[in-house]
């Protein structure tokens, strides 16, 4: 059993190609704290630590539109780690605006 828990708004600005996936005992130290914290009883050691990237718009809002050259093309990214939660709303819009402008 387990969970899994991360930074948000921490970090380094990165990009996929030069990201370092190191991930350093201070951040395994950080993560735990916080872990035992908001759970007290936690006795589990942390099993494994990786490097996760999500892209991140400079105001943190989605972008959804049409492709500024192709109007049949809808766009959609920039969700910040949490877009999973919207899938079915950004899918609706994309299929409207591909359909209907």
């Amino acid at each position: 059993m387990g969970f899994k828990l991360g930074f948000f708004r921490l970090g380094t600005p990165t990009m996929a190609s030069t990201v370092d996936r190191a991930v350093v005992e201070e951040e395994n130290e950080t993560m735990l704290a916080r872990a035992r914290e908001l759970l007290p009883h936690l006795g589990y050691p942390v099993v494994q630590a990786k490097t996760c990237l999500y892209s991140v718009t400079p105001d943190e809002h989605f972008v959804i539109g049409s492709h500024p050259e192709h109007d049949q093309v809808a766009i959609a990214w920039g969700f910040s780690g949490h877009g999973f939660k919207f899938v079915p709303v950004v899918g609706e819009i994309l299929a409207d605006l591909v359909q209907h402008g």
